[in-house]
């Protein structure tokens, strides 16, 4: 059977993608002073409208919030898809009948999806042992893996209030001119200019029973170091997994 992993890849890096232009129109509506923020009041059949109080950097900083928790439960679904094909490539396949390669990839294509859909909706594994099936990976990719899912956690199940200390590692990738100056992310830039990329890495310190928030900053760095560092690390893997077992197809007849 032939796993095109390019094709989860893309749909993974896709969704993240699509987060993040959500979370920028909204964030421009916000800051858009032309922007109508009204909300509606009933009375005795009327509907009357009244002026909404401020709250522009509490809305964004709600918005950022739900675009993590969305961006970390892609990287689960991700991860979920490729412990399933990992899952499948350990096993014999047994096709019912003589069928043409055409028709074979097909049912493989059919049994695949249904062990997907077996183990992502069985699966109460955390992070850290999600990842134990991949076999080994670098120690700097499982901290910042299982940090991020500790964070969504605490959005999720904690009201946003770390219920112990976190330290969560933010790589910030930026873009640079030949003259040192930062190229906005999204700008357009004069054609024939040389571009750099250089990373550099902080820690946000989030102590027990303070609020855990993340900028929209961060959020964009977290966003680019997913996209990039996670679809490198697990189809490596995965690859190296299933060229040492692969499945057998045998005909029933």
């Amino acid at each position: 059977m032939n796993i095109k992993l390019e094709y989860f890849r893309d749909k993974f890096r896709a969704r993240l993608g699509a987060d993040m232009i959500s979370l920028r129109v909204l964030i421009s509506s916000i800051n858009d002073k032309s922007f109508a923020k009204f909300q509606n009041h009933e009375s005795k059949g009327f509907v009357f409208q009244s002026v909404m109080p401020t709250m522009d950097q509490g809305l964004i900083d709600y918005e950022v919030i739900k675009t993590y928790i969305s961006m970390m439960r892609n990287v689960n679904d991700y991860l979920d898809q490729m412990v399933a094909i990992i899952n499948l490539s350990k096993k014999k396949i047994r096709v019912p009948h003589p069928m043409s390669i055409q028709e074979a990839q097909v049912y493989y294509q059919s049994i695949l999806n249904e062990e997907i859909m077996n183990y992502c909706s069985q699966t109460k594994e955390e992070m850290k042992d999600k990842l134990k099936h991949f076999g080994d990976f670098p120690s700097e990719f499982v901290k910042y893996m299982t940090t991020y899912n500790l964070l969504r956690n605490c959005y999720e199940h904690h009201k946003a209030i770390s219920k112990k200390g976190l330290q969560i590692p933010i790589k910030k990738m930026g873009l640079y001119t030949q003259d040192g100056k930062e190229v906005e992310i999204g700008k357009v830039i004069q054609g024939g200019s040389t571009i750099s990329v250089k990373f550099s890495q902080k820690t946000i310190n989030i102590k027990k029973g303070q609020p855990a928030l993340l900028t929209y900053e961060d959020l964009v760095s977290t966003e680019l170091y997913l996209m990039l560092e996670v679809p490198v690390q697990i189809e490596k893997t995965v690859m190296s997994i299933i060229k040492k077992s692969i499945p057998t197809a045998k005909t029933n007849h």
